[in-house]
């Protein structure tokens, strides 16, 4: 199983630096290109996150299930 992390704008006034990474993805265990590990985080200057607005999409996939030939 795996996991990617989408960073998602949803503001109509994004910071520019957040708008430059929309639909950036990235394994789960990664940080963003802004050094993020999600919109908001803490680890990050107020510059970055005070009244971020943006969402982080997971996806976790794995592998097809098998036909267990009733």
């Amino acid at each position: 199983m795996s996991a990617t992390k989408t960073w998602n704008t949803v503001s109509d006034n994004p910071r520019p630096e957040h708008e430059a990474i929309d639909g950036e993805t990235v394994d789960i265990q990664e940080q963003f290109s802004n050094g993020l590990d999600y919109p908001g985080d803490p680890s990050g200057d107020a510059s970055e996150t005070a009244g971020c607005t943006c969402a982080v999409a997971v996806q976790v996939t794995g592998p097809a299930e098998e036909d267990t030939g009733s």
